[in-house]
């Protein structure tokens, strides 16, 4: 359900009567007519990711808040006597000290990279925008589940869990060399 009032905002946003971008455009003067963003290719990659990015910023908020609530704050004060200034400290002392959660998140990042967002992006795909909006997900729902070929979507999914599992593990691995932080 939260996927779907998601859609159905940006939808409200990009589009062409009455959108918040459009409208936005028209009064700063940098277009003459509204632009129908979805109906047009070039548009659908920008909209999705400014979406993604969004989306995700809440919970990456709340995990990398909660990591900077738990570095010590007497590495902080030894830092402040020491004279190291905002950015120093922040380069110095909280990143350092965050660099496990940052790792953690990168790889889980890394892992999922083929996770496309099935459901945002089949909500906002329409034949207008096919030439940009068919991805590995929606190409396995409609080839495989719509046309009941099981079988074919069952080996679709197992490929990219493979190709997953390698991109994980080989990251992972990079991490462990750089930064001695890893999920395993």
């Amino acid at each position: 359900m939260f996927v779907e009032l998601f859609a159905g905002i940006v939808q409200m946003f990009v589009s062409s009567d009455g959108g918040f971008i459009n409208d936005v455009l028209l009064h700063l003067g940098i277009i003459n007519q509204p632009i129908s963003f979805l109906s047009q290719p070039a548009y659908f990659y920008p909209i999705i990711i400014i979406s993604s990015v969004i989306k995700g910023t809440g919970w990456g908020s709340v995990v990398y808040v909660s990591a900077i609530a738990g570095v010590d704050q007497e590495i902080y004060e030894a830092a402040h006597i020491d004279g190291a200034n905002r950015r120093q400290t922040a380069f110095l002392v909280t990143l350092p000290c965050i660099m496990p959660t940052v790792m953690v998140m990168l790889l889980l990042a890394i892992s999922g990279i083929l996770n496309s967002g099935f459901d945002r992006i089949y909500m906002l795909q329409n034949p207008l925008n096919l030439l940009r909006s068919e991805v590995l997900d929606t190409y396995v729902y409609k080839v495989g589940i719509a046309s009941r070929r099981y079988s074919y979507t069952t080996a679709v999914g197992l490929f990219r869990s493979v190709v997953a599992v390698v991109l994980l593990g080989t990251s992972n691995y990079i991490a462990k060399k750089k930064t001695g932080n890893g999920i395993f």
